[in-house]
């Protein structure tokens, strides 16, 4: 009988472990290791995204974005996610994460974008476009780095909502007086602004953006008379000139977004009295008036190519 000596028995044993790491090697599907990570490549990075958004929005407003991707691979993997618009105020802002290790559980990123409407924009629908550049490693290479982009565009309405406009009250220093705090107890969530005229006729009414309430009547001073006049016909005037006379009047002129409403009587007083009475009414005129329904919308996206 022939007995191994102990160096024969490392020998052996050292081949047979040599054999067993290249039968091993051997068994490793290519394109599959990544550094000193174990990643397969053949299920989606990107599963899906959700996209939540205002149906509409007002010149100057600002508006969220929010944006949910679901990914599934087993790859390790970067996201720039980037919106954008021409309504918006910069026109588009980037997001980076980093979706998911490489784990093989995969997970779900949200980002939230907080977007500024430009002041200046005209109403209409535009579009806003959302782009996701996910990065990975080239199956084969790890060295390399794979850029694939998917984008999905919707549409935001941007339009003058009520809801949100502001109040301009025209109104002379006497006027304003009697009668400001009791307009602006009227409208305690929204922005009460007063102005005086400046100019004659109604054409400088156009940059204000919002409703327009008037105190006084034809004779009111500082200009305010001048404006009424402009709006209201010889009937209404001569009604605003009878002693103990006071009303409301609602008028739409040319080039302004709502009807201009007069709050006025025969003296200054009796402007007073005018707003005390009609108030609630001019109130409620404002506050339902009719304009597009801003509703809370969400998109599901399912890209391809990922």
């Amino acid at each position: 009988m022939t007995y191994l000596t102990r160096d024969s028995r490392l020998l052996i044993l050292r081949v047979v472990i040599f054999s067993l790491l290249l039968l091993s090697a051997s068994l490793i599907p290519a394109g599959e290791i990544s550094g000193e990570i174990l990643c397969s490549n053949d299920s989606r990075a990107f599963k899906k995204a959700t996209i939540e958004y205002s149906s509409a929005v007002s010149p100057g407003d600002r508006t969220t974005i929010k944006i949910k991707i679901e990914t599934g691979g087993e790859w390790m993997f970067d996201v720039n996610v980037r919106v954008h618009s021409s309504i918006f105020q910069p026109n588009e802002k980037v997001k980076s994460v980093r979706a998911i290790p490489c784990d093989g559980r995969g997970g779900v990123e949200q980002m939230t974008f907080d977007m500024k409407v430009s002041d200046h924009v005209e109403p209409g629908h535009y579009e806003i476009a959302v782009t996701v550049d996910y990065v990975r490693p080239k199956p084969g290479d790890p060295g390399t780095r794979l850029h694939i982009v998917v984008s999905k565009t919707f549409t935001m309405e941007v339009a003058y909502i009520p809801q949100r406009m502001n109040i301009y009250v025209v109104a002379n220093d006497i006027d304003w007086e009697l009668s400001g705090d009791l307009i602006e107890s009227l409208f305690p969530n929204r922005q009460v602004v007063r102005v005086k005229p400046a100019a004659k006729g109604t054409y400088w009414l156009r940059q204000l953006r919002g409703f327009i309430i008037i105190l006084g009547g034809p004779d009111a001073y500082d200009g305010v008379g001048d404006v009424v006049k402009e709006i209201l016909d010889w009937t209404e005037i001569t009604a605003l000139r009878t002693p103990n006379y006071y009303g409301h009047i609602r008028r739409s002129v040319e080039g302004l977004l709502y009807p201009v409403t007069i709050l006025a009587g025969y003296d200054r007083f009796l402007t007073q009295k005018a707003v005390e009475d009609y108030g609630n009414q001019v109130k409620t005129f404002i506050d339902y008036y009719p304009g597009p329904k801003v509703v809370a919308k969400t998109i599901t996206w399912y890209p391809e190519g990922t």
